[in-house]
């Protein structure tokens, strides 16, 4: 995993759960899809395990 998907997951899972939850390990990095980055696609991975 990328720093910038890391950060991505953490921000997206804090977004829907709350700034003071424990942020669980994130999933395996998918293949960033074109017009995307590994950022966005990390926010949008924590999103949705939240």
């Amino acid at each position: 995993m990328t720093d910038e998907f890391c950060d991505g997951f953490e921000e997206g899972y804090k977004t829907i759960q709350g700034e003071t939850v424990l942020v669980p390990l994130g999933p395996l990095e998918p293949l960033t899809p074109l017009g995307s980055n590994s950022y966005r696609e990390g926010i949008k991975a924590g999103i949705a395990a939240a």
